[in-house]
């Protein structure tokens, strides 16, 4: 499981995350949306002091295997990118979310997106 070092889930969700079977975390994803939002309390300045009808949608984590450098790009071949192979993600290739127009499937069965850089983990 990947995840921001700052904003972390508490160590009974993470135990259960890897106890439980999470759809999401099962082995053979398309990669098309591996990411899990949390939706957690506000608070300003202390614990004490939770803002009212204001919630923040962090932390996240998605399984390693759609994550790049880590998952198999052959599966999961780049999405093209807004300056040479970096950047956000272009038009039909993932930039915004379900929008995988430009793809083409690898095999008859089913189409394998691209995997998700850090770039991609932060703005999805």
């Amino acid at each position: 499981i990947f995840s921001d070092v700052d904003e972390f889930f508490s160590r009974e969700f993470l135990l259960a995350a890897m106890t439980c079977d999470v759809p999401k975390f099962r082995k053979g994803q398309d990669c098309q949306k591996p990411k899990y939002i949390g939706s957690t309390l506000v608070f300003e300045s202390s614990a004490e002091c939770v803002k009212e009808n204001e919630k923040w949608y962090h932390p996240d984590m998605m399984i390693g295997e759609c994550v790049d450098t880590i998952g198999n790009s052959t599966l999961h071949p780049p999405g093209e990118r807004e300056v040479n192979g970096n950047g956000k993600r272009r038009k039909g290739y993932g930039l915004q979310s379900g929008d995988y127009s430009g793809m083409s499937p690898i095999d008859n069965i089913s189409t394998k997106y691209p995997l998700w850089t850090p770039a991609d983990f932060r703005t999805a």
